[in-house]
């Protein structure tokens, strides 16, 4: 390379953390700079104490919860697994279209499929939803016994046991977890670069793959929460990684996040809020949520929208509407310091109160 010239390679960002050993006193200010944007200029700030987070907070770790943290928190799971190779899970617009003219009872079995794709960027995808279809059906409809068959096929050349055992009903997706009510679809990776995660509430008919996670029977306070500013600055916080994407996770991100105690005002607030960028949205049917919550073309009805929302769930924790992404985490970790310590305390209690297991 000639003497003056320099190459700039923009193809990845690496994550790297240098930490100091001393046998000096610990100081009481500790330097602790931050990017607000990965490619962006750094700022400093000063520390009391920096945690595993690179967070001026309390010196935890967020592990594994099987369970939310309150009782009443409406659970997440993950969409159904189909692995069928695509017999099933896997039929265009054209493909259904097709069916819909050669085959009416298989056609009758056609639902919209949302996987993360479909969710975030609108695209038209459908299933095969045969869970509790007419045995007569499916033996008569030339399609559905191709596909079926397919399915049966596939299965049994698993490597895997459990997939063998799942090729006996070959008709179903191989994990069924499609909600009967209205839910939130919440896709397991999102971009960095987003403001807000991108989720949308929809009704049963609809299924989902193993590529979003659903919350069942998930209320306006619950939607209001997940697609606040709280909880896009939790995520990028404790979620795993996926290049610098972030990786949603039910056991990590959600079951810890510590959704607060409201009052009945601050819940009818946070459920108007929320349906208000609902609405917001709806002013824009043709555009994908990749549109929406790009940030140098949110509508800005909608980040008024969103603004809003941000203000009320902020205030539900004591936060101003200004509050910055170092101080929201700082309080949500002290939160939930707060309450998995009263988990902890209570534990010993429940066991004393547990009768002996009989072996």
């Amino acid at each position: 390379m000639p003497l003056g010239e320099s190459v700039v390679l923009a193809k990845a960002a690496v994550h790297c953390v240098i930490i100091g050993f001393s046998s000096r006193p610990k100081p009481k200010k500790l330097p602790l700079w931050n990017y607000p944007t990965v490619k962006g200029d750094p700022e400093l700030g000063w520390a009391t104490q920096i945690n595993a987070y690179l967070l001026d907070a309390p010196d935890i770790l967020i592990t594994a919860r099987r369970k939310p943290l309150h009782p009443d928190t409406q659970p997440m799971d993950y969409g159904s697994k189909p692995t069928d190779g695509g017999s099933l899970s896997n039929i265009s617009a054209a493909e259904a279209d097709e069916i819909r003219a050669t085959d009416p009872v298989a056609a009758q079995y056609l639902r919209r499929l949302v996987g993360a794709r479909e969710l975030i960027h609108n695209e038209v995808r459908f299933c095969l939803w045969l869970v509790g279809a007419d045995p007569t059906d499916l033996r008569t409809s030339p399609i559905l016994s191709a596909r079926i068959k397919a399915v049966r096929a596939l299965r049994e050349a698993s490597p895997k046991k459990t997939t063998q055992r799942d090729a006996e009903r070959p008709a179903e997706f191989q994990e069924i977890r499609q909600p009967t009510t209205d839910y939130i679809a919440v896709p397991r990776h999102s971009s960095e670069d987003r403001d807000y995660v991108p989720m949308a509430r929809f009704g049963a008919n609809i299924v989902t793959n193993d590529a979003v996670s659903v919350i069942a029977d998930a209320t306006l306070t619950t939607f209001g929460f997940m697609t606040s500013k709280l909880f896009n600055a939790w995520n990028k916080a404790v979620s795993g990684r996926i290049k610098n994407d972030t990786r949603i996770s039910n056991t990590i991100t959600y079951n810890n996040f510590p959704f607060p105690a409201l009052t009945d005002e601050q819940r009818v607030n946070i459920e108007a809020a929320a349906q208000a960028v609902l609405d917001a949205r709806g002013l824009y049917p043709d555009s994908s949520l990749a549109d929406l919550y790009n940030r140098d073309g949110m509508p800005s009805v909608l980040r008024k929208a969103h603004s809003s929302l941000d203000k009320l769930t902020l205030a539900a924790f004591g936060l101003p509407a200004n509050a910055s992404d170092e101080r929201i985490l700082e309080t949500l970790f002290g939160l939930y310091s707060e309450l998995t310590r009263g988990l902890l305390a209570a534990e010993p209690a429940r066991r004393s109160k547990a009768r002996p297991r009989k072996i």
